[in-house]
């Protein structure tokens, strides 16, 4: 916009080719004169001509105060004990993890000394009198919650005795409505505890006495202060703003009478503010467009640092309240956020931003004055920071309610909209998707088509509605022509497809108690009319597992339960130490159709972390039981390989199949499987890599055991079928994401191993986690 003028921008985005389309970069080109790869170049040489032009003549981290190296990994906010050993952080413990930890950080004295006296022995055999350095500060750290700690500022913060912590936590609430609360952790019992429901709480501090817990909170687009007791109870709002009014990160001054906070009306200047206890009076501190917040009190009450946004760039500020002027503290070109007062140094703590290392703490002291000097650019590269529209709109009156000429109902049958459309027509096929909903997106139509121009069509449309009247959660309508299909390995070497071609009503409805975002409840129910047609059909062989598949009719009520309660970290796709879950569905057909039968599955899984192995376990057990079911659904233990795809799907059936097995099928109308593995660490390898996109390896190692068994009660029992050996895997991936993972294996029964019989290798996609 400074270079180009901001009507460029509107020349570009409205610009349409002979086809009626946008194509940005030709347009881009049109408009501006050069290319898109172009002006990238010269914007990235632009900003960091100002950037490091600027921090050159500011002052470094290392001027202001002394630095301090954290613990852990990504570190967004921390918090002292009384003592020096110990720390709470936000953060992470390890790299692939995607959400955050709260992690207690203490340190690991015996090894700093042991460290230490090393060096002091080495020294003394080499006679050499130089002063010994003290080692680095060596933490242990242990993950106490996970979660999502806070919104723009992640935040905690300790009771004065160091026995409670109180944070904010991203959470379910009333009407399954995603939202903060405070939570409180007991570091004797190790309990975790909700202070607030669904009031959208944030910013928790202890009161100086440690008898009150200070905390904000949401109603509607209004923020007040609250109060309670560190129990949760005896909630009480000492606030009484009203409109648009936004407070974040309040702080009690040391003698517990007044209380700082940072203050944003409607207009969205953001400054700081103190708050008198006893009168109820608001004193402004700072008046500015820029954000000032994180207001920390100095422990003498009399003046309080924060966080200034001036200048394009976070630095510290002291106001003191007797002389009502404002000291500023730090003058960096990168950046310093205010966070911690440190009593043992009588020092604020900062933070700076967390880069390819972790973040530091750097101790300044709230009388320091910031060494200024002004800051002289070439307005070439410094013009953009006073840039103004090229046509400005007149002053609006925001506080002049808005004139409503007309309303309406909300109808959403008249406010659908097109979401997009993809047509992929070729010479021997064509592929269609759609897709509309209404403004709200609570109505939400698809269609699929699918043809060869010929005999061979498939069709799917949806209905989805996201309402939630008149059933809790999600329900639709499915239509499907040739569009909804198993397909299987049938008879070991052959396969089969099957469309399943009819109707669906169905609804789902997801539920999370509130206490971790990752334990999550889904319920499932559908009526289901379909016509069961085999479209490929196994030849007969002298080694056919199955009869011949059944087609006709078939209208059922089904019912599934799904619970997963595992943290999403970047190892679940290779080798994940943590998670479980439990998979269950039931079918029964009804009158209409060809089948009468009942169908069971049962599936549940763990994963658990056994130093740096882990130990997976899953059991599947099936029942079938009925006057008619389709053969294809015969339940048993079979010597067909299942294949997996991203490691937990198959394209159809999944059969019982012990790895190593090439017993006869043993059949029967209940069914059911185990598995054990002991599994190594996956090592962060890629043996082969195509243009950085495609990635071979991450290869790990596995011991396994298979044990299964297929019985109908009143038939006599056989022995249950246990099968052991070993997995070398690796997997194929897409950047990072593993599509496909391999496993060379040998597994045989525990008497081949006794006769020393040498088992056959297998090849094939494996099973990481089943769901």
């Amino acid at each position: 916009a400074d270079k180009y003028g901001d009507t460029t921008i509107t020349k570009i985005l409205n610009h349409r080719n002979k086809l009626g389309l946008l194509n940005f970069e030709d347009s881009f080109k049109k408009f501006v004169g050069v290319s898109l790869k172009q002006f990238n170049e010269d914007w990235r040489v632009h900003m960091n001509t100002y950037y490091y032009g600027n921090r050159v003549q500011k002052e470094v981290i290392s001027d202001i105060g002394n630095e301090m190296q954290l613990p852990g990994k990504s570190i967004e906010f921390f918090d002292y004990f009384s003592d020096s050993l110990r720390l709470v952080l936000i953060g992470k413990v390890s790299k692939g993890q995607k959400e955050k930890s709260i992690i207690l950080a203490t340190r690991d004295t015996l090894k700093e000394n042991k460290i230490y006296r090393k060096k002091l022995k080495k020294s003394k055999k080499k006679s050499n009198k130089e002063k010994i350095k003290k080692p680095e500060l060596r933490w242990n750290l242990k993950e106490i919650d996970n979660g999502i700690f806070g919104e723009l500022i992640p935040n905690l913060d300790i009771s004065p005795d160091d026995n409670l912590i109180v944070y904010p936590k991203y959470h379910y609430g009333d009407n399954q409505s995603l939202l903060l609360d405070i939570c409180k952790y007991d570091l004797k019992s190790k309990k975790k505890v909700f202070l607030t429901n669904s009031m959208r709480a944030n910013y928790p501090k202890f009161s100086p006495d440690g008898k009150h817990i200070l905390f904000i909170a949401h109603s509607k687009s209004t923020t007040q202060l609250f109060t309670m007791n560190i129990d949760g109870t005896n909630k009480k709002q000492i606030t009484n703003f009203k409109g648009d009014v936004q407070i974040i990160t309040p702080s009690w001054s040391p003698n517990g009478k007044l209380i700082s906070f940072s203050y944003s009306n409607s207009k969205g200047w953001m400054d700081i503010y103190i708050f008198d206890l006893a009168s109820k009076e608001i004193s402004q501190i700072t008046n500015s467009i820029e954000s000032d917040y994180n207001p920390i009190w100095i422990n003498d009450g009399k003046s309080l640092s924060f966080t200034g946004l001036y200048d394009l760039t976070p630095n510290l500020f002291t106001y003191n309240i007797d002389t009502k002027k404002i000291i500023q503290n730090t003058n960096v070109g990168d950046i310093v956020l205010a966070t911690q007062w440190d009593n043992r140094n009588n020092t604020i703590s900062a933070r700076t931003i967390n880069t390819i290392h972790n973040s530091k703490i750097v101790s300044i002291k709230p009388g320091r004055i910031a060494k200024k000097v002004k800051t002289s650019f070439n307005p070439v590269f410094s013009s953009w920071i006073q840039k103004k529209p090229d046509r400005q709109i007149k002053k609006i009156n925001y506080d002049k309610p808005a004139e409503i000429l007309e309303n309406l109902n909300y109808s959403f049958h008249k406010n659908m909209k097109h979401v997009g459309t993809l047509i992929l027509p070729d010479l021997g096929s064509l592929f269609y998707n759609s897709l509309y909903t209404d403004a709200l997106g609570r109505h939400t139509l698809s269609t699929v088509l699918l043809s060869d121009y010929k005999k061979n069509t498939s069709i799917f449309f949806q209905y989805q509605n996201s309402t939630g009247y008149p059933f809790k959660g999600f329900w639709g309508f499915d239509y499907y022509n040739n569009a909804n299909f198993n397909f299987q390995l049938y008879n070991k070497s052959e396969s089969l497809l099957e469309f399943f071609n009819g109707v669906t009503l169905w609804g789902k409805t997801p539920y999370n108690l509130g206490k971790s975002l990752s334990a999550n409840h889904m319920f499932n129910y559908s009526l289901q009319i379909v016509n069961r047609s085999i479209q490929t059909t196994p030849q007969e062989s002298s080694q056919d597992i199955f009869d011949d598949p059944e087609d006709g009719g078939e209208s059922s009520f089904n019912l599934g339960y799904l619970f997963v309660n595992k943290r999403s970290h970047a190892k679940n796709f290779y080798n994940p130490d943590q998670g479980y879950g439990i998979n269950t569905r039931i079918k029964k057909t009804l009158n209409y159709g060809k089948f009468d039968y009942m169908k069971l599955d049962l599936d549940l899984y763990i994963n658990k972390k056994l130093g740096p192995f882990s130990i997976y376990t899953r059991h599947r057990f099936e029942s079938i039981h009925g006057d008619n079911f389709p053969n294809q659904e015969e339940l048993g233990i079979f010597n067909i390989s299942n294949f997996y795809l991203m490691g937990s799907q198959t394209p159809g059936r999944e059969y019982m199949s012990p790895r190593g097995y090439n017993g006869e099928p043993r059949k029967g109308s209940n069914a059911y499987i185990g598995s054990v593995e002991f599994r190594a660490p996956a090592l962060p390898l890629n043996v082969i890599e195509v243009f950085k996109v495609i990635n071979f390896g991450r290869p790990t190692v596995a011991l396994i055991s298979d044990f299964a068994d297929a019985w109908t009660p009143g038939d006599n029992r056989q022995e249950v079928i246990i099968q052991a050996g070993a997995e070398l895997r690796f997997s194929v991936l897409l950047t990072t994401l593993p599509v496909l993972t391999f496993s060379y294996g040998w597994a045989q029964s525990i008497e081949n191993y006794k006769s020393n019989i040498t088992p056959d290798p297998y090849f094939q996609l494996t099973l990481i986690n089943p769901f």
